[in-house]
């Protein structure tokens, strides 16, 4: 039986917030928790150390994405006046 059952077993007799079983119960819930934020916050560190390694400009390519985006733009929704 998981630690999770045994809780919802026991908690319908007694109060879940207090006790052994509170306690239990935010373990499990912190435990299951960073299991899911550990990698997370792991692969978002060594991400952010690698771009700092490669020295990326980001004002650079947020520039060059915003006027690709006016091009594209200007290109697709032309006014009625530019149909020269």
């Amino acid at each position: 039986m998981s630690v999770i059952a045994l809780c919802a077993s026991i908690s319908h007799s007694f109060n879940c917030g207090q006790g052994f079983v509170g306690a239990v119960s935010r373990y499990v819930g912190l435990r299951s928790m960073m299991s899911l934020l550990g990698p997370m916050l792991w692969g978002t560190f060594l991400a952010d150390v690698v771009i700092q390694m490669l020295g990326t400009d980001y004002a650079r390519i947020l520039r060059a994405i915003y006027a690709f985006a006016q091009i594209r733009i200007t290109r697709t929704y032309r006014l009625p006046c530019d149909n020269d």
